[in-house]
């Protein structure tokens, strides 16, 4: 008998374990599958790209290939009137993208335009070292000039370009150290006190309030604010709110 019980007891046992891994196995399953559901989205309506977004993906690719290759006279013909111009005061076309251009950061960049539309794609790669502060970007564009698509950017040496950035950050950096100073001595005399206008409200109901800011000790700005309580919610959970809250009221005591 003894033996039969246990021989019953232990195919429980293993029927309850084969049960539990095969839920878990299940439940481990859902969850996988929720998560890529979740990852992946819902694929949106399919939606043809514009004609001037592929023509200038296109232009890219051609200037990248140019670049790469060190075909600069090639590289040029994709430029903008401007920047031929700006070339011509080089020695050579080699000497201008060299001095102008991060090529080793454009052979590298992917077509993505941060500023995008039907006559301008614009384009920025990073200079500065990852986690460096300020981060310097460089801006480069795609537009459209005599039914065709160029390359643009402003055509300044990329050491220029460097110090101009970093002189501005440093510069912008000083004007908000200024104005925080400067309102830093007034900020410390603010004080501010609510006061109710009600000595009892109702759950669910506005309730007003004065707001009273000193500056200074002959000048106080009043403003009125309201708020509501709900029951069940951070406010009206106290032992006062709770007993009041059948007649639908609460103190200003019990908040």
């Amino acid at each position: 008998m003894e033996c039969r019980q246990r021989k019953n007891r232990n195919g429980k046992h293993m029927k309850i374990k084969s049960t539990l891994h095969l839920g878990s196995l299940a439940a481990i399953v859902l969850l996988a599958a929720g998560a890529l559901r979740l990852l992946g989205g819902h694929p949106g309506p399919v939606k043809r790209l514009p004609a001037e977004q592929r023509q200038a993906n296109m232009l890219m690719l051609r200037f990248q290939d140019a670049l790469a290759a060190e075909h600069w006279q090639e590289a040029l013909g994709f430029c903008s009137d401007r920047l031929r111009t700006s070339a011509a005061e080089f020695p050579t076309p080699k000497d201008f993208f060299t001095t102008t251009m991060p090529i080793e950061h454009v052979l590298a960049q992917s077509f993505g335009c941060w500023s995008c539309g039907a006559n301008f794609y614009g384009l920025f790669v990073t200079l500065s070292e990852p986690g460096v502060e300020p981060r310097i970007d460089w801006y480069w564009g795609l537009v459209p000039a005599n039914d065709r698509w160029v390359v643009d950017y402003p055509p300044s040496a990329l050491g220029e370009y460097v110090v101009k950035k970093r002189a501005a950050f440093q510069e912008r950096d000083g004007r908000i150290k200024q104005i925080r100073q400067s309102l830093e001595p007034k900020v410390r005399e603010v004080k501010t006190r609510l006061t109710s206008l009600s000595e009892r409200f109702v759950i669910g109901s506005p309730m007003l309030f004065v707001s009273r800011s000193r500056l200074k000790p002959t000048l106080v700005r009043s403003s009125y604010s309201s708020c509501s309580i709900h029951a069940g919610f951070s406010g009206s959970n106290s032992p006062k709110a709770r007993s009041a809250s059948p007649n639908r009221y609460v103190s200003a005591e019990s908040m």
